[in-house]
């Protein structure tokens, strides 16, 4: 069936991602995404959308990065889900902070840790305020920066996520 497909081809995506391969990884992640749109499954549009955006990021494709958080967002906020939409805030707000562009970076993580609190997702939220901490810091809001950092290793510790822990306690 096309979206077992779909959602097959978006897994080997990854895999290729984390072995480096951002083209294969590229084209797997399109395949999924043409056949969860020839069966107009939303979700599993979003679910490509956000995993290009994500692989554009990490390879350093910042605006084909946006571009496709843009139109992840599109999606979740059609479908009505808050996880989804809390996620795609966060990357914008990362790329956004990666290219410089604190206002923007500030507004999106903002909406995306609101969001995470609201639905329970503590992991989100604590990765939100790890990275609002980071953005006023950008913003030499040093006393806010300390707020937020403190606010995500506190939660990373009720979460026993040492690794993140640590990298909170370096910033």
């Amino acid at each position: 069936n096309q979206r077992g497909q779909a959602i097959a081809l978006i897994a080997l995506g990854y895999y290729y991602v984390n072995l480096g391969e951002p083209e294969k990884a590229f084209e797997s992640y399109s395949d999924g995404l043409l056949r969860a749109q020839a069966v107009h499954d939303l979700s599993v549009e979003l679910l490509a959308r956000l995993a290009i955006g994500n692989m554009k990021r990490k390879f350093g494709e910042k605006q084909e990065s946006l571009a496709s958080y843009e139109a992840a967002r599109v999606l979740a906020l059609r479908i009505g889900d808050k996880t989804a939409q809390a996620m795609v805030a966060g990357g914008i707000g990362s790329v956004s902070f990666e290219m410089g562009n604190y206002s923007k970076a500030l507004t999106y993580m903002e909406e995306a840790t609101r969001l995470f609190e609201l639905n329970g997702k503590k992991w989100g939220a604590a990765e939100g305020k790890l990275d609002l901490g980071r953005i006023h810091h950008g913003l030499r809001n040093e006393e806010q920066a300390l707020v937020y950092l403190a606010d995500a290793l506190a939660l990373f510790k009720t979460l026993s996520m040492p690794r993140l822990e640590a990298l909170t306690l370096r910033e």
